[in-house]
């Protein structure tokens, strides 16, 4: 397959307060484009009652603290040694 044809997915994630992660899909189209799929934003902000599509959180925290995979595990290894889960 054309690998320049195909859209990806992948999980990301964020969170307002440490130690509460919020996990949503990231789909990269095959010119680059990236858009947030977010079923559960509604928590956040009420007048998403179906989810959130979108470049950006309209919750600037949320934008501001996007994280992939790797990185999140190794952000929440570090709350747990800081005493934040326990």
């Amino acid at each position: 397959t054309n690998k320049q044809t195909e859209k990806s997915v992948r999980l990301q994630f964020s969170y307002l307060k440490p130690g509460v992660a919020h996990t949503y899909v990231v789909e990269t189209l095959p010119n680059g484009e990236e858009f947030i799929i977010d079923p559960t934003y509604s928590q956040y902000e009420k007048k998403y009652s179906k989810g959130f599509i979108g470049k950006k959180f309209p919750n600037k925290k949320l934008e501001q603290n996007r994280i992939e995979g790797d990185e999140f595990m190794k952000l929440q290894n570090q709350w747990f040694l800081e005493g934040l889960y326990g």
